[in-house]
């Protein structure tokens, strides 16, 4: 794990935390290990094609579990697609489908922590062009 996007990871365990059982907790959990896939795929320390592609796989099998709003839904299969690409601009563009999803259906709370992923993605790729 690259560790960039751990606080907004930790964000979204503190609007789990607060969140009462539901739609809106699954949305954010969901939300939680989407990031974590992306935290692994990021730049230096990526996962192989191979294991990247299973952590996908297992990730969207576990969604298929959770009662969320089907807006989230749709954010979070789209937001999978793009990362299955294995591009560095797919973790962003995977990050960034679900901004305003998030702040419609999950709260302000989780679109910010989402907000603070996306930017620290930016910056991870944007470092990793720079010593590379």
């Amino acid at each position: 794990m690259n560790h960039d996007l751990v606080p907004a990871q930790n964000q979204l365990i503190d609007c789990l935390q607060v969140t009462a059982r539901g739609p809106r907790q699954s949305g954010i959990f969901a939300l939680w290990l989407l990031l974590r896939t992306c935290d692994d795929a990021l730049p230096p320390m990526t996962l192989s094609g191979r294991a990247t592609k299973r952590r996908i796989d297992a990730m969207v099998k576990r969604w298929s579990s959770l009662s969320m709003q089907p807006a989230i839904k749709r954010a979070l299969a789209r937001s999978a697609a793009e990362l299955a690409l294995g591009t560095d601009s797919g973790i962003v563009a995977a990050l960034q489908n679900l901004e305003g999803p998030t702040r419609e259906y999950l709260g302000q709370d989780a679109a910010n922590a989402v907000t603070l992923a996306v930017r620290s993605a930016k910056r991870a790729l944007r470092l990793e062009r720079t010593t590379a």
